[in-house]
């Protein structure tokens, strides 16, 4: 691993869609990464407690804007730090691959979801402004309000991008064909068990 990785090299290493996924790439993570409820269980059984900021949007998305929302250069400085971490414990066959992206995908999205929380907030005290839906774990929020205070948004250091509403509902429906087929294969598995 390189000894100073970057934003995209911690995203590419973590796996998560990120702005990708958001700017047309028709790929989101695995229905196994891709927890449904906001209480997913992690290899040792232990129950992750991280609520995840989600809302059904109360406007047509084509009507809103979509703000992609990040973790600030605090929380990007410490993914690449646990990446390297990470990566030298990989290599002196301390932890696997897999267990090291799994952890990696943990963190990214704690802060991810603080993120979002924290814009939420942000948000909730402007004026002429307000979250009309939100897919936490994505760090996407659909915003609703006027054009003064929606630019203004991105001087929040959190914020990426904002793009066309329609993106929401592309990763919304998005969301929903793998939840489907997430289980359509639990059923598949629990007959084939059977």
């Amino acid at each position: 691993m390189d000894a100073a990785p970057n934003r995209r090299r911690v995203l590419q290493a973590t796996g998560v869609a990120g702005l990708a996924s958001l700017a047309g790439c028709s790929q989101l993570r695995s229905q196994d990464d891709s927890p449904a409820d906001g209480n997913e269980t992690n290899d040792t059984g232990d129950s992750n407690d991280t609520e995840y900021s989600n809302k059904e949007p109360t406007i047509d998305p084509e009507d809103g804007i979509a703000a992609v929302v990040e973790p600030d250069e605090e929380g990007q400085a410490e993914l690449a730090a646990l990446q390297q971490e990470l990566g030298t414990q990989i290599q002196d066959d301390e932890i696997s691959q897999e267990e090291a992206q799994a952890q990696l995908q943990q963190r990214q999205l704690e802060l991810t979801i603080e993120a979002v929380t924290e814009f939420e907030s942000y948000v909730a005290d402007a004026d002429g402004l307000s979250v009309a839906g939100s897919i936490g774990e994505y760090g996407l929020l659909l915003l609703e309000g006027d054009d003064g205070p929606l630019v203004a948004t991105l001087e929040d250091d959190a914020v990426s991008a904002l793009l066309p509403g329609g993106r929401f509902a592309e990763v919304q429906s998005q969301l929903a064909q793998q939840g489907q087929q997430g289980q359509q294969g639990q059923q598949d598995q629990q007959e084939n068990s059977s």
